[in-house]
């Protein structure tokens, strides 16, 4: 992508409002000294100033992704950069879909059940945080904080998804929008074959990717609908990997619907057949959000 350029301050902080640009990073990085909107002669930008402590090929690939232009600096360069900088003086305040839990897992989606908030995530993520404590973020600016608990509500049929009622007092510090996809589904659409498709997780950021394959499993003698994304990009990309786990998958561009959940990563050998012998996974494997909402009797919107 590239940094993206503004003709006016205004469209850059519309930018960041409807695409999360900055929770973005905030929720991937703690080392984060400012955060602005600069001015070049190309037009204004998002940028953001490291303390170059991390990973260089990931923020930099992260930064690609999303848009922003990425420095690296001293606190004391703040000063410096005043003149053609205006900060959003702000960490990332409020939680949202696409965040980390503790675990290795995502946060999937802020969902409703008999008009009550629950988190969506996998079973198996959920599974691996302590049922007796609750759930909480694995995140550097909510210092581990606990989202939501398990009630009668938990559920222990064959699809690998869950829910967890969020607790009451952080229902307010929740948006529904989707890190790095700007927008909180409101329906679910079956999987078809060629449907391009995005997603946002802390292990691979946000991916897009299109259906490679629809099939039909049977469970518990009940039939449910998976599907398989991979991603466009043909190099070393992987449209997910672990940590994923819990990302919810959307229709690309169309900001309404939602497709499925990521649950596996897949590989694939030189000849394009899925195979689990390599390193590096390449796509994944999801369950239908058709199948989910309703074996879960849940609803995107209240």
């Amino acid at each position: 992508m590239g940094v993206k350029y503004f003709d006016t301050l205004d469209k850059a902080r519309a930018f960041n409002d409807d695409t999360n640009v900055l929770d973005c990073i905030f929720q991937c990085f703690d080392n984060i000294i400012h955060t602005g909107i600069g001015f070049d002669p190309n037009g204004f930008f998002i940028q953001v100033v490291l303390r170059w402590n991390k990973s260089v090929d990931i923020t930099v690939a992260l930064a690609d992704q999303l848009g922003v232009r990425l420095g690296c600096g001293t606190a004391d360069e703040r000063t410096a950069m005043k003149p053609h900088f205006k900060s959003f003086n702000r960490r990332a305040t409020f939680i949202r879909p696409g965040m980390a839990l503790v675990g290795k897992g995502t946060f999937g989606a802020f969902v409703y059940k008999d008009s009550k908030e629950y988190l969506l995530s996998c079973r198996h993520v959920l599974d691996d945080q302590d049922h007796e404590s609750g759930i909480y973020l694995k995140e550097p600016y909510w210092d581990d904080k606990l989202i939501a608990r398990y009630d009668a509500n938990y559920y222990l049929g064959p699809l690998d998804c869950g829910i967890a009622r969020v607790e009451s007092d952080m229902v307010s510090k929740i948006k529904p929008e989707i890190l790095g996809i700007g927008f909180a589904p409101k329906q679910v659409i079956a999987p078809s074959l060629g449907q391009k498709v995005a997603k946002y997780g802390p292990a691979t950021f946000r991916q897009f990717g299109y259906v490679r394959l629809v099939d039909v499993r049977r469970e518990r003698n009940q039939r449910f609908k998976y599907f398989e994304v991979q991603p466009f990009d043909n190099g070393d990309n992987s449209f997910a990997r672990n940590g994923d786990s819990g990302s919810l998958v959307v229709i690309e561009n169309d900001r309404v619907n939602a497709v499925g959940m990521v649950f596996e990563e897949v590989t694939y050998d030189l000849s394009g057949v899925m195979t689990r012998s390599l390193q590096v996974p390449k796509g994944a494997l999801c369950i239908s959000m058709e199948d989910i909402t309703r074996e879960l009797k849940i609803s995107l919107t209240n």
